[in-house]
This record gives structure tokens, C-alpha cells and sequence, in this order.
């Protein structure tokens, strides 16, 4: 737990630091490697007995997904409080964000 909250802390520092176009594409990033986490993560789960083997891969793969989410989380919420950045949905699946310019 220790981990996830230095983790977490370390994330808030390095999105706030971040320039918007820098979270808008890390985000982006992280949106296109969130399948194979999730795939990983579901096999783990589906594969999992109690061998330590198994229980690893099942650790690792759910620290890996977790990782991504609480990026994803954190760098989604950094985005939202700034001005000038709408989110757009092309898909009608998923909203990306951009920043908006003034004309």
C-alpha cells in the first residue's frame, strides 16, 4: 500500500509539472497500451492458481493494470482543471482530449 500511495504522489508531481500537450499525449499513450494490460490482467485472473508461479504473474500483471489506471486517472484530472482543454468524442466510445484554441 506503501507503494501505491508513493507511486500516486509521484504521479500528481510529474502531471502537474507536465505541460498540456505533454499529459494529452502520455495520456494517449496509455490509452493504446490499456488493452494489452487488460488482456494480460484477464488471463492472469483466468489462469490463476496456487502455484507461485501463477501467483506472480497474477501480481505482476494486476500492478501493471493498476499502474495504467491510476496514470490514467491522475493525468485525466490534471487535464480537467485546466483551461482551455475540451474533450471530443469521434467515436461516440471514447472522449479525447484537446486543447482548444481561441479564434
Amino acid at each position: 500500500m506503501e507503494s501505491l500511495i508513493e507511486f500516486t504522489e509521484t504521479v500528481l508531481a510529474l502531471a502537474s509539472g507536465s505541460c498540456t500537450q505533454c499529459l494529452i499525449e502520455e495520456l494517449g499513450n496509455e490509452n493504446s497500451q490499456i488493452v494489452g494490460t487488460i488482456g494480460r490482467f484477464q488471463v492472469a485472473y483466468e489462469w490463476r492458481n496456487p502455484s507461485p508461479a501463477s501467483e506472480e504473474e497474477f501480481a505482476d500483471a494486476f500492478a501493471e493494470f493498476l499502474t495504467r489506471v491510476v496514470k490514467m486517472a491522475v493525468f485525466t484530472g490534471e487535464l480537467m482543471r485546466r483551461p482551455g482543454v475540451r474533450w471530443i468524442d469521434e467515436s461516440r466510445e471514447i472522449a479525447l482530449p484537446v486543447i482548444a484554441s481561441p479564434n
